[in-house]
């Protein structure tokens, strides 16, 4: 990892929690505007997820796939927003569950192979928040800070490529193929409490396709 993902990432661990959990994907993205349907008022801006993918190392997009998604984003504004000022005390584990709930979004805790090594499969999706208090930091800081805690999660869930890699095989044995996409939002929030911040939602889908060993 590279010592600005380092520094990065010791203070994403000042200043943020974070939170990795099941789910798969639905949603629809735009601008924020006034909200508010919890308590006090929010405003709601996007920060640029694709700016978060630039900055992701490349061991990470070598593992995953990608992308900025307007339906994702449509979900975690719309969560933000119904959350209002009571987001000061929402962790991360929350944020993901309802921005699910309102994105129409199923998830599961942990990925299971065993159900992935089967011929059509269902593809299995994680969900993952953080929130980030803004104080005085920069978008980009932000941007960092959100990129840094994405890389080591997902160099810590060591994703398997296959499932050869556990078991014996032979030549012609039926293996599985494992591929891996993210969607991520990304929203600056201001809210009439006077919290000011940023929060990332992304979903993690895994899915398998059947292969032949071949010797």
């Amino acid at each position: 990892m590279k010592l600005k993902k380092i520094a990065s990432l010791m203070l994403a661990g000042v200043m943020a929690v974070s939170m990795l959990a099941g789910c798969s994907t639905n949603g629809n993205g735009g601008n924020g505007g006034n909200g508010g349907e919890g308590e006090g008022q929010v405003n709601t801006d996007n920060l640029s997820a694709a700016s978060v993918i630039a900055e992701l190392d490349k061991d990470t997009t070598d593992k995953v796939s990608f992308t900025a998604d307007d339906s994702v984003q449509n979900a975690l504004n719309k969560s933000v927003k119904d959350m209002g000022a009571a987001i000061t005390g929402v962790n991360a584990w929350t944020i993901a569950t309802y921005t699910a709930e309102v994105g129409d979004i199923e998830y599961v805790t942990a990925f299971d192979f065993s159900q992935l090594n089967k011929k059509d499969a269902d593809a299995q999706t994680l969900l993952w928040a953080t929130a980030i208090p803004a104080y005085d930091y920069s978008e980009k800081v932000a941007v960092d800070a959100i990129a840094a805690q994405i890389d080591s999660m997902i160099d810590q869930m060591n994703l398997p490529e296959n499932s050869a890699a556990s078991v014996s095989v032979a030549n012609g044995d039926t293996y599985y193929k494992y591929s891996y996409a993210a969607k991520i939002a990304t929203v600056k929030v201001e809210s009439s409490s006077g919290y000011n911040g940023y929060v990332a939602f992304l979903t993690l889908t895994a899915t398998s396709s059947e292969a032949k060993v071949e010797l």
